[in-house]
């Protein structure tokens, strides 16, 4: 099977490239070297349910096919979202960012607000975009970091400047568990996948996607 994969700029670097640092460009990896599998997986639909320039700062940028069933056809780099900065440009397909976004306004705000008297202005990611098997697993399904269709949160940053995070806030104080717990609970819906500290390989951040699913959703 033909692979395409442009060539892409990693954001991080490409931010050192704009301070005059030399900037690095990845390239199509050999699909052989990929150790997972896309056996039952089912590509999720990417179309826009808003356009997310009228949701925060997000720019388009060009679809791409990794190789090894890794690829975003309607591919979206986020920066803001509703006034909650990412620490990490976030790199999904279009689907995901409506969801995002409603989940944020409808749950994460309220939930800060309720517990702490203040807002989340950002965010804390622990990736987004990522061609690689389910946990790290070799042979397991791929991820849907591949399809550009989940985001991994390591914690949630009040405007005061205190940092909720998944890792120490789970089983801490009485107001982060409650304010985690809650937006960890009410992603299930929204997202088909959540998945937190009481999971093994998610002891540090909430995981959510929204992988196809043909028995319900998956929430941990």
């Amino acid at each position: 099977m033909d692979h395409y994969c442009p060539v892409r700029v990693i954001p991080a670097l490409r931010r050192a490239a704009a301070l005059g640092v030399l900037g690095l460009a990845i390239g199509c990896s050999n699909p052989a070297m990929y150790d997972f599998t896309t056996d039952k997986l089912i590509p999720p639909r990417t179309d826009c349910t808003v356009d997310p320039r009228t949701l925060g700062h997000a720019e388009k940028t060009p679809a791409f096919r990794e190789g090894a069933g890794c690829q975003i056809s309607n591919a979206w780099r986020l920066y803001s979202l509703s006034h909650v900065r990412f620490s990490l440009p976030v790199e999904v397909n279009c689907g995901m960012v409506g969801p995002l976004n409603d989940w944020l306004t409808g749950t994460v705000q309220p939930a800060a607000r309720a517990g702490y008297g203040e807002a989340v202005v950002a965010i804390k990611v622990g990736g987004s975009y990522s061609c690689r098997a389910k946990n790290g697993e070799s042979g397991a399904q791929m991820s849907e970091h591949g399809f550009g269709n989940a985001l991994d949160i390591k914690a949630f940053v009040l405007a005061s400047g205190h940092e909720v995070t998944v890792l120490n806030g789970w089983y801490g104080s009485a107001r982060d568990r409650a304010f985690l717990r809650r937006v960890h609970g009410e992603a299930c819906g929204p997202f088909s996948t959540v998945l937190g500290p009481e999971d093994s390989h998610h002891r540090d951040h909430f995981h959510i996607d929204r992988q196809v699913r043909l028995d319900g959703n998956y929430c941990l």
